[in-house]
C-alpha cells in the first residue's frame, strides 16, 4: 500500500523470475533480489517499508540495500531470531 500517486518507475515486465532461495529454511522464503526489484521501482530513498509478515527478513535487507527504511513484524520467535542476526550482518557489513 502507498499514500498518493503510487507510480512504478521504470516499468518492469509482468512476470518476474527468480531461483528460489534457501539460505534460512523458511518455508516461504523469498529472494532478496526479487524484493529489492520491486522496493526500488515502487518507492525512492530514504521511504518507510513496511513488513508485518517478516519471516526471516528478507525484506528488510532488500530494503537497506535500496536505501531505504524498514519496519518490520515477525511473532515466531525463530524466524525473528533468524532475521534480527540476518540484519545485524548486513548493518555491519
Amino acid at each position: 500500500a502507498r499514500r498518493g500517486n503510487a507510480g512504478i518507475s521504470p516499468r518492469i515486465a509482468d512476470v518476474l523470475q527468480f531461483n528460489r532461495q534457501y539460505d534460512t529454511g523458511h518455508p516461504t522464503e523469498k529472494p532478496v533480489a526479487l524484493l529489492k526489484q520491486l522496493i526500488d521501482v515502487c518507492t525512492i530513498d530514504g521511504e518507510l517499508v513496511v513488513d508485518p509478515f517478516a519471516g526471516t527478513a528478507s525484506t528488510g535487507i532488500a530494503s537497506l540495500a535500496s536505501n531505504r527504511k524498514a519496519f518490520l513484524v515477525e511473532m515466531d520467535e525463530k524466524w525473528h531470531l533468524i532475521g534480527k542476526a540476518r540484519i545485524e550482518a548486513q548493518i555491519s557489513n
